[in-house]
Formats: C-alpha cells, structure tokens, sequence
C-alpha cells in the first residue's frame, strides 16, 4: 500500500494542500450516512450509499461551523456549489479511511474513547465531566452510550491512521538547510504596470460578439433547477408577541422574585492605613490607628486625619477618599466591614493583609428593591416567553395534525393557529441559509410530496424555537437565463478580456525591449510609465501584488545579469518586471527554536503531501458514484 501511495505522489511536481473536511464520526456517525435505504442517494462509496439527507444535513453544519468562525456571515469565497464539494468529498474519504483502518485491524481501546469523551466541552459541567449531563446529551439525540462510544471508538481509529500516515516524516539537517535558504530568500526586484485604459469612445466588443459568446458559451449562464415556496412559520416570538398578559399576573410576579430586582449597592468611602511593614511592627501600627481612631471618636476631622496619618499614597492627599466602590472591588476583610456600616458610620480597626483600616462610609446608592414600573416590561416579556414556551410544542403539534388533515393548502392550518402564509423568492437546491431556504426545507421543497405531488411538507424544525411547513407555489426547470438579462455582464468579461489582452501584448512588447538590453527606466519614461524601484521582497511580502510576487521567485538568474518576467494583475493589468539580484536566507542565523519551528513545517507540509496521495490511493482504488452535485 504505502508503495502505490509513493508511486502516485512522485509524479506531482506542485503540490496543492487543500484542508479536508474531517466529519467527525461523534456528532452522526458513518452508519448514519451510510446504507440508509429508500432515500435519495448522494453518492456511491465502495457499495455503500451516503443519502442526499445525510449530505444537507452535514452542509448545514458545516456552514453553521462557519458562520461561528467568520462571525455570522459566510463569506462569498464558499460558493454553494464549492461547499457542496467539499462537503461530499470529506465525507466520503472519512468513509474510505474508516474501512481501511478496519481492514488493518485498528482499533481504539476503551481507555481512548473514555478519555476522549471526558475532554467533550458538551458533557462538562465546570470544567468536569459530568455523567449525568452526557447521558441527557445522548438522550436527547436518541442513542445509548455503547452506540456513541462505537462512533468515538470509530473516529479515534481514523484519526490513528490519518497520522500513521502523514507523521512519518524525517527532516535531515542538509534538507532543512536548503529548506531555510529557500524559505528566507530575498529577491531584489523592479516593475512597471502596463494598464489596460482604454479611451471612452473605444469599441472593444460588438453586439454581435457579445451574441455569439451566449450562444458559445450557454453553460456559463445557466439558470438552476428552481421553486418558489409559501410557508408557515411557528416561533417562540410569534407566539409570544400575540400574548396578553394580566397586570396582576405581573404583580403577583415582582412580589414573588423581589431578590431578581435587588440594585447593586455601591458605597461611596474613605480611609487611614497604617501599614505593617519592616519599618513598622503589626503592634506599632495597631497603636498608632488605635490613637487616631480615639481622635476620631472626640470628633476630629477625618480627612485631615488621613491627609497626616494614612500610609495609602493613593488616597491619602484626598482626605482617604476611595470614590464610588463596587462590591467585589476591595478585599474581603475590608469589603465586608464597609459593606456593613451605615452611612456616616466610622468602623473600628480592620486587619487586611496591607495592614489596618479605619473606615468610614459617606454615601450609600442602590441596594433596594427596584420600583415595579422600571422592571414591569421586563416581567411582562418574561411572562409571554414562559407561555410561549409552553404554547410552542402544542402549537407544533397542532400544525402537524393540520397540515395533514388539509394537505394541499396551508389556509385551514393558518387560520386555525392565527399565523400568517408567507412567499418567498426563488430559491435553488443550495437554498440560502440565512432565510427560509436552510438545507431541511431544499430537501423538502425539492422531494416529491412537494414538488411533484403538491403536497404540504412535514413540520420542520429550523432550530428549538422555529418551525415551518412548505408548499410549492411556483417551479421552474434548469434553463439558461435569457440573453438580455446578462448581455451586460458579458459585455463587461468580454471588455475586461479584451482589455487584459491589449496590456498582456504591451508588456511583452515592453519584456523583448528589456531583453534586448534596454533598462527599465528608460523602457518606461518612453511609455510614460512609473517604474516601482528596487524593491526588497520576501515570499510572504504582502503589499505588493502576489502574482508578481510568485513571478519574481519563479525566474531564474544567470550570474549577476538580470532576469526578466510579465504577470498578469487580477485588475486585467500586466506587471514587467526585473529581478536585480537574489540573496538566500541565512541558515547560520536561525537559532534553534526557530529550526525546530521550521523543520516542524517542512514535516508537515510532507505529512499533508502524503496524506492527501493516501487519501488519492483510496479513491483510485475504490468505486465511488457522485449521484449528486
């Protein structure tokens, strides 16, 4: 095996690392997605089936995964259909590992899995496994605890492959000084950009142009396979927003949860320190604030005392005032001695680790009981969320019957529970998941009760506090969209295109020039162009476009003579550009913790390369059918 995995990677000559999704096997299970029967079919793996349901329902975690990464937006980059992909490819490569680790008799051992179970931030209470929360856990997602530690036992043995495969890696001290000195390179380098202007009166498509490339081209404009849907939607919030709630409901509630309502106390002080420090013994300094707090007792100003007697630099030139304190602030022997005098009230000498207080508390704010009218809509929304919660599984449960009984038309349903039928917009299979078109409801929409039958769909729950039933309005097959409505955007590629094409003959016009000895000052005040001079670049350099980064360490320097290069811009501009000079990174002032740091890359660069050929053996070698795209 690990000899066909070698003989695939030795013809790659670039390697490109892409992150495989790792489903984890904990959170559903490969059986789960795998040999589920009467169901539509996603994909075909080693005569295993993965169900279309399976793959929506781990799309959509998968996003959920990264709406929690990119803070609740997922950015244009994943694409539905690139998702999608990737989705389905991680799963079945998950599947192809797992049978593989069976096959070579891996095993996790009951330690393992009990091990791996007790660090699940789910079953944890406090930061401590707890037994009776991960029981509930598995309660609540219909499976025992031998079922969940197979599907534990299961990911741990992929995981053991995975890296018996891709940790066995060995950097020799030669291969990580070349490494170094290829990683630190510098390269000295010029460019000009070619633009790709164009006067406004300029034609640099025609109609007809912009016609034939439809009809060329019909697949890069196609419309999806698509439906618009009316729905009813069910919520916590809806329901709670038509709740009336009686004004001694709201009494009674303020007078049973007046603890709920205590404001924070805060305590306006002041104080005299005196330190017990190696200037000062604890029964010199007990005397000395025994003396002032007599004074005090007789009457003496207590600013004035602290202003000549309080060793706290803070305070002292202030009279001893601390301002406004929260509890929680001070430290506990202090707190709780302020915190129990009234106002105006001087305490007797407090011990604390910085020595002894005396107190005296000026100012009290908060620590009553809040009036009803600045909680009561506080209460009031309380009150309609508590019903709500309880009308909610009731109310479920009523449009489940309802939508049943009535199976072509939600109006009975709607009328019954008081909720309006809604429409929403076209929506294609990969749906969109910040509204009504989540993974569940495409399922739905797109199977044959709904689409084909015209039924309701079953309730769907959206998330522990939504609901909704679907039901066609309108569908339309895959079809390419109508040439007026892109003429514009292909008028606008076929400009940019032509424009590209313009600067790309320039700048090779500009590069023949520089070849035949010309240097690039004088190549551009002829083209009246500006010259980026002698910049010193790394590979990581990032404010220089990274095309004409990767083009600079792509060329090849003869001697001390300059090399020469053009790169296309992501603008549809063109970059000429000079490597002056190459200076290699210096592998004698790399300290050892940065070569470990970087043999610990090259190492895991490799195990990726060979990880990822692994995975490519599997996939060659075994039958796999993509029913779904």
């Amino acid at each position: 095996m690990l000899q066909a995995i070698r003989d695939k990677a030795q013809g790659w000559i670039a390697w490109v690392i892409v992150g495989f999704i790792s489903i984890p096997f904990a959170l559903w299970g490969i059986q789960e997605y795998l040999g589920v029967s009467g169901e539509p079919v996603a994909a075909k793996v080693a005569g295993s089936e993965i169900s279309q349901r399976q793959l929506e329902s781990s799309i959509e975690r998968f996003r959920s995964q990264l709406r929690e990464v990119f803070g609740g937006k997922i950015p244009e980059a994943y694409s539905d259909e690139a998702l999608r992909k990737q989705v389905l490819d991680g799963m079945i490569s998950d599947y192809l590992v797992s049978g593989h680790a069976q096959q070579q008799g891996i095993r996790a051992g009951d330690g393992m899995v009990r091990e791996e179970i007790r660090q699940y931030p789910t079953f944890q209470k406090d930061g401590k496994f707890d037994a009776d929360l991960y029981k509930l856990s598995l309660q609540q997602q219909g499976r025992s605890p031998a079922q969940f530690e197979n599907l534990i036992r299961q990911d741990i043995s992929v995981d053991v492959l995975r890296r018996a495969v891709s940790d066995t890696s060995i950097v020799s001290d030669a291969e990580l000084d070349s490494y170094i000195s290829l990683k630190e390179q510098q390269r000295l380098i010029s460019y000009l950009v070619v633009t790709n202007d164009q006067d406004a009166d300029t034609e640099l498509v025609t109609d007809a142009e912009i016609r034939a490339w439809y009809d060329e081209n019909p697949a890069n404009y196609m419309q999806p396979e698509q439906v618009r849907l009316e729905y009813l939607e069910l919520s916590r919030d809806i329901i709670a927003s038509d709740i009336s709630i009686d004004p001694a409901a709201i009494q009674t509630y303020y007078n049973d949860h007046q603890q709920s309502w205590t404001a924070d106390e805060k305590r306006s002080m002041r104080h005299i320190l005196f330190t017990v420090d190696s200037k000062q013994s604890d029964a010199e300094a007990k005397a000395a604030a025994e003396a002032v707090l007599a004074q005090l007792h007789d009457g003496a100003d207590f600013a004035q005392l602290a202003q000549e007697h309080s060793a706290d630099p803070g305070s002292a030139n202030a009279g001893g005032d601390l301002g406004v304190v929260d509890k929680g602030v001070m430290v506990k022997p202090f707190e709780d001695a302020a915190f129990a005098l009234e106002k105006g009230q001087i305490s007797e000498l407090v011990r604390s680790r910085f020595g002894y207080h005396i107190i005296e508390v000026t100012d009290i704010e908060g620590g009553g009981v809040k009036p009803l009218a600045d909680v009561e809509e506080s209460i009031r929304t309380q009150l309609q969320q508590d019903e709500a919660e309880r009308l909610f599984y009731d109310y479920a449960e009523q449009l489940a019957n309802l939508v049943y009984d009535s199976p072509d038309s939600l109006v009975p349903a709607a009328e019954a529970l008081g909720v309006k039928v809604q429409e929403s917009d076209w929506l294609a299979r990969t749906g969109n998941p910040e509204g009504i078109g989540t993974s569940k409801v495409m399922l739905a929409a797109f199977g044959d009760d709904v689409k084909e039958q015209g039924y309701n769909s079953e309730v769907i729950e959206l998330d522990t506090e939504k609901v909704v039933v679907v039901r066609l309005l309108e569908h339309r097959d895959v079809a390419t969209k109508p040439f007026e409505e892109v003429s514009d955007l292909i008028r606008q590629q076929l400009e940019l295109k032509a424009k590209s094409e313009i600067a790309s003959k320039k700048a090779a016009t500009l590069l023949t020039r520089l070849e035949a000895g010309e240097t690039i000052d004088v190549v551009a005040q002829s083209e009246g162009l500006d010259v980026e001079a002698d910049k010193q670049v790394s590979r990581d350099t990032s404010d220089i476009p990274s095309t004409i980064i990767s083009a600079a360490f792509a060329l090849q320097q003869s001697g001390e003579q300059s090399a020469y290069t053009t790169a296309a811009l992501v603008t549809g501009n063109h970059a000429v550009i000079e490597l002056k000079s190459v200076t290699d990174g210096d592998v004698a002032a790399t300290g050892e913790a940065a070569r470990n740091e970087l043999s610990k890359q090259l190492a895991d660069t490799r195990g990726k390369k060979a990880l990822s050929a692994y995975i490519e053996w599997l996939r060659d070698t075994n039958d796999i059918e993509i029913l779904s795209e």
